[in-house]
């Protein structure tokens, strides 16, 4: 399901307009295939320029008046060895005002969120510096990768140099905001540099204590949602299934060629293989990504198979083909080493299930190799329980992965967690309960002051 959530953070997964986004239409182009454009703010464009090591792209406005530029900073590959090897780090800046709040975005992964506001920035009315995560997309050094230096340690690192570089610009307080693993990556950056910012807002962001953890399986046993269940659960065996034996597996293959024809699974060994390791997960992502209102919407397998396998595919990223772990691959060392992995049930499929298949996180970008399993999770909840201050949780009750939420209990009155019954994995503090809104507003508003 990880898979799919990078498949679909990349995707159209933003909130709605009207509630976080008042600045208009941005025309970005390509930010990495511009020509500096000079700005209409001087002082801006001055203090820009005077930052060691960094590169102004492009400039554009948005119809409210805030200027999106797009950046990139010479970072090191190693924060222990500043003067050692080095990258640049794509950003984009929403500049409001020198003097205003300040967010600092993760995405968690390549750059995606762009030039779009998110809801930290709107509603302190702030500017905001959206990084992408080292060695996604154009970030990455030239050469070889020490894929040692991918790592939580590091990426906190990343922000800590944003924020000490930026922090002369930007004299207003600085937030940090993010979205599951761009979560997880803001509690790195104030865990590491509890100073850098003055609150945290983490949406979504799961805590996992294994390779396997299995705190999520009772979550596909509620009675709520049984009869739901049981329709993936046939739709998922289906497409496991051979044809010989009534089962889909060969068309959902055939569909896997016609979405993406031109990639290859030498390293995975098929496409085959690709595709079973996404049907296995495929009831999980339903849930992690849709309501229990779309359950209704699901046609039923016997009657409508075509259209059933559609649904089942709906998801399908080709997640483990050559190009895709060139790409994306870098989140399987993290999960791999320090965030570990959601047990995903499998009950009556075992044996549609091939034992060569590799786990999803066994499988890494080219010239990784294999680290050990050293989680981060216990370190992290032990300072959320024990130093942390000013930390909004936010969880979706439908998402199966708020079954690993952070614990609380104990924590800094300043640390709170709330739940939005009737969302799933894309959980915005815009769609919170009324009273929790009153409170995370209030919250926000003393982060701004």
């Amino acid at each position: 399901m990880y898979a799919l959530l990078f498949f679909l953070a990349c995707s159209d997964t933003s909130p709605d307009e009207s509630d976080a986004d008042p600045g208009g239409s941005v025309d970005t182009g390509d930010p990495l295939d511009t020509t500096p454009v000079l700005p209409d703010e001087p002082e801006l464009y001055a203090q820009l320029s005077a930052i060691d090591g960094l590169t102004i792209l492009s400039t554009y406005a948005t119809t409210d008046g805030v200027t999106i530029v797009e950046l990139l900073l010479r970072q090191p590959v190693d924060h222990a060895d500043p003067d050692g090897p080095s990258f640049e780090q794509w950003m984009t800046l929403r500049h409001r005002d020198f003097e205003a709040p300040t967010v600092l975005e993760f995405s968690g992964y390549q750059n995606y969120w762009g030039a779009y506001e998110l809801e930290a920035a709107y509603f302190l009315e702030g500017n905001q510096i959206a990084i992408e995560k080292r060695y996604f997309n154009v970030s990455r050094p030239e050469g070889d990768i020490d894929w040692t230096t991918f790592s939580a340690e590091q990426f906190a690192g990343d922000a800590h140099r944003v924020r000490e570089l930026f922090g002369a610009v930007y004299t207003g307080n600085w937030v940090n905001e993010g979205g599951s693993q761009g979560g997880l990556d803001a509690l790195y950056h104030r865990m590491y540099y509890p100073d850098d910012v003055v609150g945290t807002l983490a949406l979504s962001v799961p805590l996992l204590q294994s390779l396997d953890d299995p705190r999520a399986v009772p979550y596909f046993d509620d009675p709520v949602r049984a009869e739901c269940q049981a329709r993936l659960e046939q739709i998922r065996t289906q497409m496991l299934t051979p044809e010989a034996d009534g089962g889909w597996r060969e068309e959902a293959v055939r569909r896997s060629e016609g979405m993406y024809p031109d990639l290859t699974f030498e390293r995975l060994g098929s496409r085959e293989a690709d595709v079973g390791m996404y049907a296995v997960e495929f009831p999980w992502a339903f849930w992690q990504y849709y309501w229990e209102g779309s359950c209704e919407a699901l046609p039923d397998p016997d009657s409508s198979p075509r259209d059933a396998l559609s649904w089942g595919m709906s998801y399908y990223a080709a997640d483990h083909a050559d190009q895709s772990l060139e790409t994306s691959g870098m989140y399987w060392i993290h999960v791999s080493t320090q965030t570990g992995y959601p047990e995903v049930p499998q009950d009556g499929i075992e044996a549609l299930v091939d034992p060569d298949w590799p786990a999803y996180y066994e499988m890494l970008p080219l010239g990784a190799e294999p680290q050990p399993y050293d989680p981060l999770e216990p370190a992290l909840q032990a300072w959320i329980t024990g130093e942390a201050t000013s930390l909004i949780f936010v969880y979706g009750d439908i998402d199966p992965l708020a079954m690993f939420p952070a614990d609380v209990s104990g924590a800094d009155p300043s640390v709170r967690l709330f739940r939005q019954p009737e969302s799933n994995h894309n959980a915005w503090i815009s769609a919170s309960e009324p009273e929790d809104w009153a409170e995370i507003a209030a919250a926000l508003a003393d982060w701004a002051e």
